[in-house]
């Protein structure tokens, strides 16, 4: 009977220390995976403190979208261009495109972002600024940044250069306003220089920075 006892006794504690056990591994797991986390959520942290210090330290972007608030609305893609080899600013590769000229501001930076675009095409249909030419004093032109931040600009100035006044390149000097020139071509067909002899411009001044 004791030997019975004894044994049930044996059995009884076996079984409590297996629970015990097995508690106490559930709770050093469960610390374990909680520890796991927290160090995940800590990396993730610190992944978006470095992330916001980047974009704090390069608070602007380029443009990546123009928008022309004119007697009707219309959206462009924009594309990077530069100079070519005679220091003409090169102009976009559609005819339903517009161009950044990379040297110039970007959007809601001191200085003049540039924007160029066709005014026909090769066959004389309207091309992307065509609408250019219907631009009023205090119509609003909206760019959108690679980074999806919206910039407004205010039109406060339109008017034409002579392609051979050799002031034109005024146009493209530093300016200490956060400003947007637009540049199409105007005037008249030249058909000896296959260009117009005139570019039209227009310029805007930033009103709302997002």
């Amino acid at each position: 009977m004791h030997k019975i006892s004894l044994a049930i006794v044996l059995l009884i504690t076996l079984l409590v220390s297996s629970l015990v056990a097995s508690e106490v591994f559930k709770a050093s797991w469960k610390g374990d995976v909680l520890s796991a986390k927290a160090e995940e959520l800590n990396r993730e942290g610190e992944q978006r403190k470095l992330a916001f210090a980047e974009l704090k330290k390069y608070p602007y972007y380029a443009p990546a979208l123009l928008s022309l608030h004119f007697s009707q609305s219309k959206n462009f893609a924009l594309e990077k261009i530069d100079l070519d080899e005679n220091g003409e600013l090169q102009t976009p590769s559609s005819w339903d495109g517009a161009g950044w000229y990379r040297g110039s501001a970007k959007p809601g930076q001191m200085g003049a972002v540039i924007i160029d675009g066709h005014y026909d095409t090769d066959t004389a249909s309207p091309a992307a600024f065509w609408v250019l030419k219907s631009a009023k004093l205090n119509d609003k032109v909206s760019i959108k940044d690679e980074l999806g931040r919206d910039f407004t600009y205010r039109v406060v100035d339109i008017f034409f250069v002579d392609i051979q006044d050799p002031q034109r390149i005024q146009v493209f000097q530093e300016s200490d306003k956060a400003e947007l020139i637009l540049i199409t071509c105007g005037g008249v067909w030249n058909e000896k220089e296959g260009t117009y002899n005139k570019r039209l411009v227009v310029k805007a001044e930033l009103v709302s920075p997002n």
